[in-house]
């Protein structure tokens, strides 16, 4: 692959298999954001699953985020799109919010159930959140991600995200994204965000939803 998504063929050092000599294909990727290095196994991601689970998963009956009003520090952001954010009881940054989806009443439990309006809210509440941060000359950079259940650390179930501005020195990989971010700009005169989507969109293979919002399958995952 040539262009801003990388991707280098290689196969392992030999080694026996049932008394056969082999090697194995796999991919190499460079993350074009982070350059961080992605090793991936085309014949492991073919694997067939050997597991069975049932999965039983219920909230508490008491859920304090569907009773936010009473139950949350103010002060309260209440998004237009149906979203909430308060204050974190646990902070640690200078702007620190828990954002809170409906319904409130008997919410979603698993990832499953989610659909694309509530990614909209997600996208919505971000910017405004984002937005406020970036009137404050402290705050150098804006962490957004979403907890769903316990299976991503989650204390609660309801499903929340935990927005917060960063300030003064940022962590080492946040450091070393933002600089290649600006290397790259400063290189190609193009933002490394605006070629990452056009070559996903003509590639086609990780594009997943294309409308107001875009959502992408990682081309160089971590994990």
């Amino acid at each position: 692959m040539v262009g801003f998504l990388r991707e280098f063929q290689g196969l392992t050092a030999s080694f026996s298999v049932n008394g056969v000599s082999r090697g194995r294909p796999f991919l190499t990727r460079v993350d074009p954001i982070s350059g961080n290095v992605s090793k991936i196994s085309p014949e492991r991601a073919r694997r067939t699953i050997g597991i069975s689970m049932e999965l039983d998963m219920r909230p508490i009956n008491q859920c304090s985020f569907c009773d936010y009003a009473t139950a949350t520090p103010q002060p309260r952001i209440q998004h237009s799109g149906g979203a909430v954010s308060v204050p974190n009881l646990y902070p640690w940054e200078k702007y620190d919010w828990i954002t809170i989806y409906p319904p409130f009443s008997q919410h979603q439990v698993l990832l499953s159930d989610l659909y694309f309006e509530d990614m909209e809210m997600m996208i919505e509440s971000s910017y405004d959140l984002a937005e406020r941060c970036s009137r404050d000359e402290d705050v150098i950079a804006f962490m957004d991600f979403t907890n769903w259940g316990a299976f991503a650390g989650a204390s609660q179930q309801h499903p929340h995200s935990q927005r917060k501005g960063v300030t003064s020195v940022s962590d080492p990989v946040q450091e070393r994204e933002w600089r290649r971010c600006l290397e790259i700009t400063e290189a190609v005169g193009q933002h490394p965000f605006d070629i990452l989507l056009q070559e996903e969109r003509e590639d086609g293979r990780r594009l997943i939803f294309d409308n107001d919002v875009v959502v992408l399958a990682a081309f160089a995952p971590t994990c």
